[in-house]
């Protein structure tokens, strides 16, 4: 029975999903979230997503400063019966989203340095948990029947959880313009890791109708049970990972770059600094992996007209070659996931005035899953974004852009079988359709200059 309820405790892992899920961070900048696509940037934003393409700058010194604000809510639905709860919404939120360029170019040569929140960031709190706490827990009347020989009809407790993430990144690059159309790029990210959990189960309690009152859980009358009226866990993860980046930048006919660059994978070792551990679940002093995936990156940017310009981007991730489990054994998480994970972007952008430019961008986010890799615990969804936004000229020096995006995700539905075992009792209690649903919102602003 203790390890039947133990399992609950890896709820709390679901709170790693503060972490921006399986991807990292690809939103930098408030041009990005005007547009959704800046593979191909060779602006200052490019200290990013295009390092070898920041030669098409100006002598000088760069810089850009943005903030962006972020909002999601996730909500997983579950019809097993018997459930105090069946719909659950967790709401993760990032308010404080900053990021910092800096370049100087003097000739053919640019040193910059980024920083940024390249994964994580937010933090979750699902206020009343989630099935796989619940379903559980909605079980105990069950067992306290059928251990205490009288109904027991119903129970309450206070279940919560709470976590954030945070993987911030200091990025050195390089680049040399190799040739008029032709520049390259080497850099490295360090990453300064730290995610941060706290739950618990309180107060739990049950009905006993032969009693006409509440009682604690476990009583008297089963004390062999695991004491919940007061779980708890906090804790604290925290480590460093390094990153190597190259990058390439073509100018292949007048008005369109081409980029290509490459993120090599990032080990990522956590070790847990642990308070209190009441399921047994973080260790204190335990290592875990959390790595990042490699990522391939390709831009294309294009002037149709002298005031309207296009750019695509695609990224994909190699999903397949990362722990996602943090046992050091990847070979369940090839299983499970079908395939790796891609993006593709396109933005557009016009100018109004000389001082003043739109722009507008759709984003299409393609995860695939194995069934086995989707639970309340962890899931991914595909989804489709759309951005607008704006960038006005303070001066030939300096400017603002502003932007706002919204994701839609496709929807996902599995049958999910419950059972449990206790001493010579086994209950198969069937198949019951589970639910996965996101929906989530930026604004950003950000402020440009050269000296």
């Amino acid at each position: 029975m203790k390890r039947f309820f133990a399992i609950a405790g890896m709820s709390l892992l679901v709170l790693s999903a503060a972490q921006a899920s399986i991807l990292t961070n690809t939103n930098q900048s408030a041009e990005y979230i005007r547009m959704l696509s800046r593979n191909a940037s060779t602006e200052i934003d490019a200290v990013y997503y295009n390092p070898a393409g920041l030669t098409r700058l100006k002598d000088g010194f760069h810089f850009s400063l943005n903030n962006q604000s972020i909002f999601q809510k996730k909500t997983v639905e579950s019809q097993f019966p018997g459930m105090n709860e069946s719909k659950f919404v967790g709401n993760v939120s990032a308010p404080l989203f900053p990021s910092l360029f800096l370049a100087y170019k003097t000739g053919k040569l640019v040193f910059s340095f980024g920083f940024g929140p390249n994964s994580g960031g937010g933090s979750a709190d699902f206020s009343k948990g989630l099935p796989s706490f619940e379903w559980q827990l909605a079980t105990v009347p069950t067992l306290m029947t059928y251990l205490m020989g009288t109904p027991v009809t119903a129970y309450r407790a206070g279940v919560a959880f709470k976590g954030s993430s945070m993987f911030l990144g200091y990025q050195l690059n390089a680049a040399y313009a190799v040739t008029d159309w032709m520049s390259v790029g080497l850099g490295g990210r360090l990453l300064s890791c730290s995610n941060s959990y706290e739950g618990s189960i309180q107060n739990m309690e049950v009905y006993v109708a032969a009693y006409g009152s509440w009682i604690p859980f476990p009583s008297a009358a089963a004390p062999s049970l695991p004491d919940l009226t007061d779980t708890q866990i906090k804790t604290e993860q925290t480590g460093t990972g390094f990153t190597p980046i190259i990058s390439l930048n073509f100018l292949p006919m007048d008005g369109m770059n081409v980029s290509l660059k490459y993120e090599f994978k990032t080990k990522v070792e956590l070790t847990n600094k642990t308070e209190r551990d009441d399921l047994g679940m973080f260790p204190d002093g335990q290592k875990v992996r959390s790595d990042l995936p490699a990522m391939m990156s390709l831009g294309v940017g294009y002037a149709i007209m002298p005031k309207l310009r296009a750019m695509l981007s695609f990224n994909h991730w190699c999903d397949k070659n990362i722990d996602w489990d943090g046992d050091y054994s990847a070979a369940d998480d090839k299983v499970n996931l079908k395939s790796n994970s891609w993006d593709f972007g396109i933005g557009v952008e016009y100018d109004l005035t000389d001082a003043l430019l739109v722009s507008a961008g759709f984003l299409r986010t393609q995860m695939s899953p194995g069934d086995e890799y989707q639970t309340d615990l962890r899931h991914e969804l595909s989804s489709s974004t759309i951005g607008l936004g704006a960038r006005y000229k303070l001066s030939d020096k300096f400017e603002v852009n502003i932007g706002g995006i919204y994701g839609f995700y496709d929807e996902y539905k599995e049958d999910v079988a419950y059972s449990f075992s206790l001493g010579a009792l086994n209950l198969n209690l069937g198949e019951w359709l589970m639910t996965y649903q996101r929906s989530n919102w930026a604004v950003s602003i950000g402020f440009n200059g050269r000296f």
